[in-house]
């Protein structure tokens, strides 16, 4: 058999390649996943939604299963004309991925293998077997017929999302599942999976736990949950295949004639008669506890939970969290479950495309930097004398209260909501309950949008639940506001939260990367790509830390020039309130993530912007001015910034100057040039006499262009765009067609007009 030059990549496979891996056994149902996309790659954002990025999809040409969702190869396919090696590099990448053991690169008459478990590269004849792969992965396995049988028992496939559409595996889920199964079929006692929030948590604790029953009918599991909320939302969701009659939740009398059974641990909504109801139960009578959001405590001698696992401590216990402690203390989630079997970060649910990315914006308040220094023996509202030499930011809505502070920040939080979108869903994180209170009456009584806009879901606020419950709905529009303090940090499952507003000393890096977390979900269906992070006390600082996406710890954060040293401490008694002096922004900040440093890093957005904007203009070997004079040229360009991350929306909110034009804001952060606002083009343009060589009406038509891109900005100057002539200023003139054919002779005359006149506006 031979191939020309010309033939491809698929060619080689379907010519070549699957005949050699039908010989050796592999048919289709066990290379199912040929040329499937197992990652669909980083949303790019967009003002209205996002798009993908192609260069970070994952897409295989072979992905080997021994038996359904059990990954044992990679095969990269290359064509003839190259190295069978090429294509290994890339088999061994998505190996490491799919946590296969073995890794091919073939031309279709060569075969390059990498075996994981030997650390060994060979060149090969033919592919092995299924069951000769099986057999050397069997050699680190070390499985008896039994447990091999226990091991490939298949995922069930009647779980449904939260929107009633089957749950499909995604490959990050079928690797924890594995690996847990793996060890505990090896004996092992105590497990720890550690993956992002919004990944899929509670679905992987389910298939676990199905396989786990399917192995042994006689197994009791425990679920334990932190909210009734979740423990709900579980039974009634992801679990709900096992049926209402193997389903129990522990609340009255014990009962012990279930499969599955569910409780509540370390939580305000624990129930008074549920803490000591499982000693009800044998120590021996549960097989398997599975713990959810095991970091909530699992040493604390405070931990509800602590006491559950000890007296169930024959049992083998699986930890899932998207945030483990790490302090090297009792409270330490490692010491209990041991390192992660399976970890699935943030960085790398944003870079697969299963999580949303973000922007994240820095508000400066002066009030912040300087204090709040009070004048000698100066009371506050109620008559308490102001004992401090000065306040400083975390002091703000902790122990003193500055209502110009508030105010000002509510209104920020307005200027900001108003343009990102008014309706987007957004969370607000105060100090506390009392904070909490008065930024939603602030922020209600700006948004003038009823008494459901904007609402308080704390557990002083009696109507938490429902508002909560609400909130969470994707079908309800209200409220699109939720104010909380500490509620809604963890174990919230909003995924139509586009907005995450930080107005809270934060000194934890679990809670930090929790609250984050609320915003990483993407609904597809509500043209929810990615979020903003907006935030007021430095929190964002976080991201620079090395424990941000690495080895979970939770150092100690030194205070920043002007803060305190207190984290969430109580307040002090009386709580001081003051109306305070006029608080003013004086520096707004947007940072985006690189993904070009490899790491998880942050830039300015001008920083960012900038070094693309000299990347971009190399591309296309012209000058910045050449390519925005050029309609064609200036969209794609555009176009290529959106692709890196950089919208025209947020270029226009980076300076915070409405009248200035986008390119001068390029120029100027790309070279350091000062700014221009239109105005100042249109003036310039006028005094070179560019409007004087066209008769009286296509002057007036010129100017009322200039004047509509003064007010708008450069999408007015469009002469492929026929939408401008349409407005209502040209209404005057008799419309689109008089104005082309009549006062211009012809469309080629307008364009060439309006290509002139962007060359004259866009002159130094």
């Amino acid at each position: 058999m031979s191939l020309s030059d010309k033939d491809t990549e698929a060619e080689t496979r379907d010519r070549l390649i699957n005949p050699q891996l039908d010989a050796s056994g592999w048919t289709s149902q066990h290379r199912k996943l040929e040329r499937r996309i197992i990652a669909p790659g980083k949303i790019v954002p967009e003002p209205k939604g996002g798009k993908r990025s192609k260069d970070s999809e994952k897409i295989p040409d072979y992905v080997l299963e021994y038996e359904s969702e059990n990954y044992i190869a990679v095969v990269e396919a290359k064509s003839i004309y190259k190295e069978p090696g090429d294509g290994l590099q890339q088999a061994i990448d998505y190996a490491k991925m799919l946590n296969a053991n073995f890794a091919y690169s073939s031309n279709g008459y060569g075969i390059v293998e990498y075996d994981f478990i030997e650390d060994k590269t060979t060149h090969i004849d033919s592919f092995p077997t299924r069951e000769e792969l099986w057999n050397r992965q069997n050699k680190l396995l070390k499985f008896s017929d039994q447990q091999k049988q226990d091991y490939l028992i298949p995922l069930n496939k009647e779980s449904n999302d939260p929107n009633g559409e089957p749950m499909i595996p995604r490959y990050y889920q079928v690797n924890a599942i594995n690996l847990a199964m793996q060890k505990i079929i090896q004996k092992q006692k105590r497990l720890l999976l550690t993956l992002a929030t919004g990944t899929g948590k509670t679905f992987i604790a389910f298939e676990i736990a199905w396989k786990l029953w399917k192995a042994n009918p006689s197994a009791k599991i425990l679920f334990l949950a932190d909210r009734k909320a979740l423990a709900r939302q579980a039974m009634e969701g992801a679990f709900k295949p096992f049926g209402d009659e193997r389903m129990h939740k522990i609340q009255g009398k014990a009962n012990t004639a279930n499969v599955m059974y569910f409780s509540l641990y370390q939580s305000l909504d624990v129930e008074k008669e549920e803490e000591e109801l499982y000693k009800q139960y044998p120590q021996d009578f549960f097989d398997y506890v599975i713990v959810d959001e095991c970091h909530r405590g699992v040493s604390s001698s405070e931990s509800e939970w602590r006491n559950i696992l000890e007296y169930f401590s024959s049992a083998t216990h699986i930890g899932m969290t998207a945030t483990p402690s790490r302090k090297n203390t009792e409270d330490d989630t490692y010491k209990h479950f041991g390192y992660p079997v399976y970890e699935y970060s943030l960085q790398q649910g944003i870079q697969d495309g299963f999580l949303a990315p973000f922007v994240v914006t820095n508000e400066i308040l002066d009030i912040d930097i300087e204090g709040y220094h009070p004048e000698p023996d100066q009371k506050d509202n109620h008559g308490n004398i102001l004992i401090k030499e000065k306040y400083y930011r975390d002091d703000f809505d902790q122990i003193i209260t500055v209502k110009s502070r508030q105010e000002e920040v509510a209104n920020r939080i307005m200027k900001f909501l108003n343009e990102q979108g008014k309706f987007e869903k957004t969370i607000v994180f105060c100090q506390n309950s009392k904070h909490a209170l008065a930024m939603t009456e602030l922020i209600g009584n700006l948004a003038k949008e009823g008494p459901n806009y904007c609402v308080r879901i704390t557990h002083n606020e009696p109507n938490h639940v429902d508002y909560l419950e609400d909130f969470q709905n994707t079908k309800e529009k209200f409220p699109v506001v939720a104010v909380t303090s500490r509620l809604m940090s963890t174990g919230i499952d909003a995924p139509t939260c586009k907005n995450i507003i930080l107005d809270k000393t934060l000194r934890s890096m679990v809670e930090f990367k929790q609250i984050i977390g609320r915003g990483t979900r993407i609904s597809e269906m509500n043209n929810k790509y990615w979020f903003n992070i907006l935030d007021f006390r430095d929190c964002t600082v976080m991201f620079l830390d090395d424990t941000w996406d690495g080895p979970p710890s939770e150092p100690p954060l030194p205070p920043t020039p002007g803060e305190s040293k207190g984290g969430n401490r109580p307040p002090r008694h009386p709580h001081l309130v003051v109306d305070g002096k006029e608080v003013r922004v004086i520096g707004r900040k947007v940072s985006i993530y690189d993904p070009a440093s490899g790491k998880e890093s942050f830039l300015s957005l001008e920083e960012f912007t900038g070094n693309q904007v000299k990347i971009i203009e190399a591309d296309f070997a012209k000058q910045l001015r050449e390519i925005w004079v050029d309609v064609h040229n200036r969209q794609k360009f555009i176009d290529k910034l959106e692709y890196h991350g950089i919208t025209i929306t947020h270029i226009r909110q980076l300076m915070e100057n409405e009248s200035a034009d986008v390119f001068d804001i390029l120029y100027h952060l790309a070279y350091g040039s000062p700014m221009k606002t239109r105005r100042q083009r249109i003036d310039s343009t006028k005094k070179k006499s560019f409007l004087e060589k066209y008769p009286d009406k296509a002057r007036e038509v010129l100017s009322v262009i200039m004047e509509l891109y003064a007010e708008q900005g450069y999408e007015q100057i469009n002469p492929e765009d026929p939408n401008v002539l349409k407005l209502k200023p040209f209404e005057k003139f008799g419309g689109d067609y008089i104005i082309k054919n009549k006062i211009f002779s012809g469309d080629d005359e307008y364009k060439t007009a309006i290509n002139d006149m962007l060359l004259v506006l866009y002159e130094d």
